[in-house]
């Protein structure tokens, strides 16, 4: 499975910037988006922190919602090397997280989302929600 519809969505709002993708992502969106930057495609060639950092997402993304330091475990890797959006295989976050301060959902499908930080949000024009009591 590739990042089709994240593909698109993200080439419509003209998003240029850095990623953090899901393991099997990243080669895929460096083909449709070239001009982005990717913390990691398949190739791997990164430092091994980094890989070993993916390849948790990647095995136990699922296993969120039912570990607590897992899902804060994941979110850290999530934020490393300060990305301006995530493409994640759904669910990319345990389902109460992230703080809305920090990622907001853009766009999903059954399969895939993309999340952003607010201000990148808003800067491409895209609608951010409120965060509750603010």
């Amino acid at each position: 499975r590739y990042p089709i519809a994240s593909s698109d969505y993200l080439e419509s709002i003209g998003f240029q910037g850095r990623i953090f993708a899901h393991a099997r992502y990243g080669s895929y969106l460096l083909f449709r988006l070239p001009h982005i930057s990717v913390r990691a495609d398949g190739r791997m060639n990164v430092p091994t922190e980094v890989a070993e950092a993916v390849q948790l997402v990647h095995e136990r993304h699922f296993d969120q919602a039912d570990n607590p330091s897992l899902a804060r475990a994941i979110e850290n890797i999530y934020g490393e090397g300060n990305p301006d959006a995530l493409v994640l295989e759904a669910p990319g976050f345990a389902p109460d997280r992230p703080g809305c301060d920090e990622w907001v959902r853009v766009f999903r499908t059954s399969v895939e989302e993309v999340w952003m930080r607010p201000g990148v949000a808003r800067a491409l024009g895209v609608p951010v929600p409120a965060c509750p009591g603010a």
